[in-house]
């Protein structure tokens, strides 16, 4: 999958459903592997057999009438009155799961929240991870990361710097050659 694509898609979905609050709420975000042996209905959408990825985003909002329900994937469909919204953020979800091969459900009450799965397809496959021995991974040069997120750049620190080496961290190139 384009990795980028997909988590934009994750974060739209998980935008609209903090504006679905009112006051406080709770978004749950689960994800399981499903190996369907027959066809399966989820809301609207049947499910050939197969492998698939699910990612479930549930929220405790205010949720979606049932009239406007089959529209939401609908491009420039919004039911939001700021101007700022035109209405294109969950078609394009739904362009991205479908260009990956998988599909969208929602299921919602008005009242009690909305529940967005997304489906994907996923392959049968075993990854068996590799015994790299630790004394491998070990080093004592000198390393300089560049990166503008600081929380990448913290990360890569902590990780190098507990294998030895002699971690420098810049967020730009400017700093980096200075």
């Amino acid at each position: 999958i384009d990795e980028a694509k997909m988590q934009q898609a994750l974060v739209k979905i998980l935008e609209n459903a903090v504006e679905a609050f009112t006051g406080a709420g709770t978004v749950t975000v689960r994800t399981r592997n499903l190996e369907l042996q027959a066809p399966h209905q989820d809301g609207t959408v049947r499910l050939a057999p197969g492998n698939y990825v699910c990612v479930e985003v549930a929220d405790t909002g205010c949720g979606i009438e049932p009239a406007v329900l089959p529209r939401i994937f609908e491009p420039f469909f919004t039911t939001k009155r700021d101007p700022r919204h035109r209405g294109l953020g969950l078609a394009w979800v739904y362009g991205i799961v479908t260009n990956h091969g998988g599909t969208v459900t929602v299921v919602s009450q008005p009242g009690a929240g909305t529940t967005v799965r997304l489906y994907l397809p996923a392959l049968q496959k075993i990854v068996r991870g590799s015994d790299v021995p630790g004394a491998a991974l070990t080093g004592d040069q000198s390393v300089l990361v560049v990166d503008d997120e600081d929380l990448l750049l913290t990360m890569v620190e902590t990780v190098l710097a507990d294998y030895g080496y002699r971690v420098m961290t810049a967020k730009s190139g400017e700093q980096a050659l200075e």
